[in-house]
């Protein structure tokens, strides 16, 4: 029987991309120091490529950890030089991101009818700010300090499972929820999750800033254009 919105008890939601628009935090940092010649997709795709390399040689680093290495690699491949302390402050910048215009209001709507999970890449103090700012919805957040591992790493879901599993939620009742093919929603249905993919992209070309994952793109079980397509989808469902 193919599963509706009503048949879960929890949402794992990411935040970096799906809740909060880390594009739009990257472009106002990074665009005053790249020449103008380069568009703000190269931009994007460049952080991308140098957080999948960073991924493929350091998988054990957090995004948080990750984050003042990528732009001395996006600054070599662009051709400037990364001055003194940029990569230190282009982690500063990351606590400034703020959420998509619809995350908030569609967390406090779905947490009304679910509990609300995130596993994120960043370290635990991002996570905490941005949490903050998306109204502290969740009944837990784990980060990749916390189990050790990075997404899309597959002991990272796994270790989040089994805290998940206390609350007495099976991985049957989870809808793993994200904007990120290559973080998410790839490995999550590899280990037979059930998935929303939240297009946060949609219409734009490419993948932006999220790394291009090598097989391409999975069908997931669900898709939305937005948070507000989201929570449209669940209030049908549920016959609101």
């Amino acid at each position: 029987m193919t599963k509706d919105f009503t048949h879960f008890k929890a949402l794992t939601f990411d935040i970096v991309g799906t809740l909060i628009d880390f594009e739009a935090g990257l472009l106002k940092w990074c665009r005053p120091r790249v020449p103008t010649s380069i568009t703000d997709n190269q931009i994007l795709e460049c952080f991308a490529r140098v957080e999948k390399d960073l991924h493929t040689h350091s998988p054990h680093l957090s995004f948080s950890q990750m984050f003042p290495k990528i732009w001395p690699g996006m600054a070599k491949e662009f051709g400037i030089e990364a001055e003194a302390g940029a990569g230190e402050q282009f982690v500063a910048s990351t606590f400034d991101w703020q959420p998509f215009p619809d995350s908030k209001q569609a967390l406090a709507y779905l947490k009304q009818h679910y509990k609300l999970y995130t596993l994120t890449t960043g370290g635990r103090e991002l996570a905490d700010n941005l949490a903050d700012k998306l109204g502290s919805p969740f009944t837990h957040v784990f980060t990749a300090t916390d189990v050790g591992y990075s997404k899309p790493d597959a002991r990272a879901f796994n270790t989040q499972l089994e805290a998940v599993a206390k609350d007495s939620i099976e991985k049957k009742d989870v809808l793993w929820v994200a904007q990120s093919q290559f973080h998410d929603i790839i490995p999550a249905q590899k280990l037979g999750l059930t998935t929303m993919w939240i297009e946060r992209r949609h219409g734009l070309k490419g993948y932006g800033a999220t790394p291009v994952p090598d097989q391409g793109a999975a069908t997931p079980d669900f898709h939305a254009t937005s948070l507000q397509d989201f929570v449209a989808q669940v209030k049908k469902a549920r016959g609101e």
